[in-house]
């Protein structure tokens, strides 16, 4: 039995890779933050290199990251249909099964009578 993987929409992987670097970069640039509001309850010596680097570059990357969050999200919901049709048309139908086209319809039921009268009494009001 042979079994066909589904593909992916590519922005799904932007946004999965883009999410988990936007949650460190917004993780570290709250601690930074933090860490300056007491700097002499922080660790004596040396600040950090990455505490450096969000000092100095935290706004931006984070703006940049939420800029590529936001694109790949229109991105993404603009081209799912294109990718699920797509791996619709890819995909053989299985075997023993009939197509959309060669399904029975189903017929609605019948409209409710009701109880309190004779369906053919006329009705008088």
């Amino acid at each position: 039995m042979q079994t066909t993987r589904a593909a992916a929409n590519p922005f799904y992987v932007v946004l999965v890779a883009v999410g988990v670097l936007f949650v460190i970069t917004a993780c570290a640039y709250g601690v930074m933050t933090l860490r300056g509001i007491e700097p002499a309850e922080s660790a004596a010596g040396e600040p950090h290199q990455l505490m450096e680097l969000m000092d100095r570059h935290g706004f931006t990357l984070l703006m940049v990251e939420l800029s590529v969050l936001a694109l790949a999200t229109f991105a993404a919901i603009g081209t799912d249909h294109w990718w699920t049709a797509r791996q619709a048309r890819l995909r053989p139908a299985p075997t023993g099964q009939a197509s959309s086209s060669e399904r029975p319809t189903v017929e609605p039921p019948p409209a409710r009578i009701d109880a309190g009268h004779n369906p053919g009494e006329k009705i008088h009001s």
